[in-house]
């Protein structure tokens, strides 16, 4: 296993192996690798409390030791998630419609530029006829699968079977539910997990008979759900227990896929997004009905990751929370530096944040945070109600640099009501920015259930209907409207990928990416930036190496030093005019060492960073490595 586990007190946990169990939950594909489920690990970890022998059993580490790490990563991480292309693989396992599916690859996918191209290269396939004798194996190892499963938790002897779901998890979780209930029909079959919340849950039970109950609400109410007819004492210590992740490394010791996987452990330290309670960015359907925000204790939270440490051995953690509790950084961030736990974790945030917050997180080890950036343009930004502006982002960029964190980002393109300006001016802005982290990609925008674009569509002019790929994976009975999470405005004019905007976009983009990590249209290899903006105090010298083939050296005067401090997190224009009413900022503009953001002069000039940025092998979500 690619992991730094220690020696660890690890306690064995209940097998499947055993006379019996009275539950059973279980990760179907195409769940994570790298990381436990949380919400079936928090179940686990209260029903273990109460006394409820229950077990987690990872099919989806299974099913990719079964047909490869390179194909399951592929369904489960690399194609489009609209084109449900995991979804697809157990389409004809959960409801029997093998005709309509198999016109799936030819009609749909082979259609699907950017999933096609990945397609070939994952299975080394040019042609449809090559590829469909490829993925029919696939598909006929995943009814087996399904078969061999059912039949391995039966031999537990449980009474109730639950699976959670959760993005490309529908199909092979519903598939299984079927099998397990045509085997021993007096087992209770329970569905639950993200893709079950409303109106989603109940389209699915309309299609699904052969489960008795979705749960539709969050983990911790499962409980209800699973003892509604049997009160079980589960009240004692439900609030103090933690997360079991024994099932999972003990089930993923014993498989080959092991050595593929780097793994990290997930905890959930609030629920809902404080900022979507103010202003719901237009484009996010990640919290789903439950935007209300709720943050755990700092204490409580801080007793999960000293038991996770101790436990096993581990102190690489995601935060699967939409959005970092502002109150943390007063009260958990400094327990953690305090008591030098040595963590690693990674965070979503907004963007911003203050230069003490942001060196509190790196002392924390809270150092690859996912801050919202979206967009580096103030039109587009207030269109996506962000509540940043393009000096906010800039600033988070350059002062996460500075610290020696990883801003991981999107940038999002053709939203209702983009203009061809706005992609005119970014490609114009990216050259000035070689020196800071580039967005991961460049993405179309989605419009996803939940969303303002979703239930305000009149007010975006949207006519959105789900995407066309639920046809192909759904009975015909399916009401796709209720049960769709991706949808999309096939009537929607978009400024399209071969638009001269667009391809000058993508141009500068791959250009920035080329310079600060220093390839030649490559995958980086590190995590390092080759393109430099610095300011060296004591030599009052500003090294500029943002285009590699014109590296510059420019002499600052004390005045410039001052400027250039004074503006380092931005200054309105008529608060620098009164400030500094005789100093000359052309030069400095017109050398890009500052720019002019709309209302606001920002220095792009960093400071040497503090400590470096961490190694990719060192993400701490997790890694699979092929």
């Amino acid at each position: 296993m690619l992991d730094d586990r220690t020696n660890a007190a690890h306690k064995p946990a209940t097998s499947l192996s055993a006379s019996s169990v009275d539950s059973v939950l279980v990760v179907m594909p195409f769940g994570t690798l790298e990381r436990p489920s949380m919400a079936a690990s928090m179940i686990q970890g209260k029903l273990k409390a109460s006394g409820n022998r229950c077990v987690i059993d990872y099919a989806a580490l299974r099913f990719a030791d079964r047909i490869g790490i390179r194909a399951y990563d592929f369904f489960s991480r690399r194609t489009d998630v609209t084109d449900l292309a995991g979804e697809w693989i157990f389409a004809h396992c959960a409801f029997g419609h093998r005709d309509r599916s198999e016109r799936f690859l030819e009609e749909y996918l082979a259609h699907q530029s950017k999933s096609w191209l990945l397609l070939q290269r994952a299975f080394n396939c040019q042609t449809i006829a090559q590829m469909q004798i490829k993925l029919d194996a696939i598909r006929e190892a995943a009814t087996d699968f399904v078969d061999e499963t059912a039949r391995r938790i039966l031999q537990a002897k449980p009474s109730v079977v639950a699976a959670t779901t959760i993005f490309q998890q529908n199909t092979a979780s519903i598939a299984l539910l079927k099998r397990v209930k045509e085997l021993a029909p007096e087992v209770r079959t329970i569905l639950g997990g993200a893709n079950c919340e409303e109106p989603m849950g109940s389209a699915l039970e309309e299609i699904c008979p052969w489960i008795d109950t979705v749960h539709k609400g969050r983990s911790e109410g499962f409980l209800d759900t699973l003892f509604s007819t049997e009160k079980r004492r589960f009240e004692a210590d439900r609030q103090n227990t933690y997360p079991d992740f024994d099932d999972y490394f003990d089930q993923l010791s014993g498989l080959d896929v092991r050595h593929h996987i780097k793994t990290a452990l997930p905890i959930e330290m609030s629920t809902g997004c404080w900022y979507g309670e103010k202003a719901h960015c237009t484009f996010c359907g990640l919290n789903g009905t439950t935007m209300r925000f709720k943050a755990r204790d700092a204490e409580d939270v801080m007793g999960e990751i000293r038991h996770q440490i101790k436990t096993y051995g581990t102190k690489k953690f995601m935060a699967v929370d939409n959005i970092i509790a502002m109150d943390y950084f007063k009260t958990l961030l400094p327990a953690i530096v305090e008591e030098d736990l040595g963590i690693n974790m990674f965070v979503e945030t907004k963007a911003n944040l203050k230069p003490w917050q942001i060196d509190l997180m790196a002392k924390a080890g809270f150092d690859w945070i996912q801050p919202g950036i979206e967009s580096l343009h103030n039109d587009k930004l207030k269109r996506f109600k962000k509540g940043t502006d393009q000096k906010t982002n800039l600033t988070l960029l350059k002062m996460s640099m500075e610290r020696g964190l990883v801003a991981s980002w999107l940038m999002l393109v053709n939203e209702p009501g983009e203009e061809e300006e706005e992609y005119r001016e970014m490609a114009r802005l990216f050259p000035k920015l070689t020196h800071l982290i580039p967005p991961a990609n460049i993405v179309r925008i989605r419009f996803d259930r939940y969303s303002p674009y979703h239930f305000q569509r009149e007010k975006f002019g949207l006519n959105l209907t789900p995407y066309r790929s639920y046809s192909y994976v759904y009975p015909e009975n399916a009401d796709l409207d209720n049960l769709a999470y991706y949808f999309e405005d096939y009537d929607l004019e978009r400024i399209g990928r071969q638009h001269p905007v667009m391809q000058d976009l993508h141009a500068a983009f791959l250009d920035w990416t080329n310079i600060f990590y220093g390839v030649d249209n490559g995958s980086p290899t590190e995590l390092k930036a080759h393109a430099h903006l610095l300011l060296l105090q004591e030599k009052r010298v500003i090294v500029d190496t943002r285009d590699p083939k014109a590296k510059k050296t420019y002499r600052a005067g004390k005045k410039t030093v001052e400027v250039l401090a004074a503006l380092h997190e931005g200054m309105t224009k008529s608060k620098f005019s009164t400030d500094y009413p005789d100093f000359d900022l052309k030069p400095l503009l017109q050398a890009d060492l500052v720019i002019d953001t709309g209302g606001h002069y920002l220095s792009l000039v960093m400071n040497p960073p503090t400590q470096p940025l961490p190694k990719f092998e060192d993400f701490p979500c997790g890694i699979i490595q092929i």
